[in-house]
């Protein structure tokens, strides 16, 4: 299955996802989507790279903070599927991705 960013996005809630966490800055790559949060989130984390694994159909996830121009990586976690995006975003953040 070839990378789609639409379907990565709406397996995060689509633009309800945008909303609740306050995403921006979006940019999609060949193989990821990169976006910034501007709520307070755990661990003062704001910026967000999800890359997607083709040959397993599985996501990884970095969370980093961004403070001018120093970025520093908070964590990260591999092989998740993706009905557990939302799941795996809310626990590292401290963000609802949905009402």
């Amino acid at each position: 299955m070839a990378f789609d960013p639409h379907t990565l996005l709406s397996q995060l809630g689509g633009n309800k996802f945008i909303a609740m966490v306050w995403a921006c800055n979006l940019a999609a790559g060949e193989k990821e989507i990169t976006f910034s949060i501007w709520r307070w989130a755990t661990n003062g984390i704001n910026r967000i790279v999800i890359e997607y694994d083709e040959k397993n159909d599985l996501y990884t996830m970095k969370w980093y903070k961004l403070r001018g121009t120093d970025l520093k990586l908070i964590d990260s976690k591999e092989s998740i599927y993706a009905d557990y995006l939302q799941k795996t975003f809310t626990a590292m953040t401290g963000l609802n991705t949905s009402l």
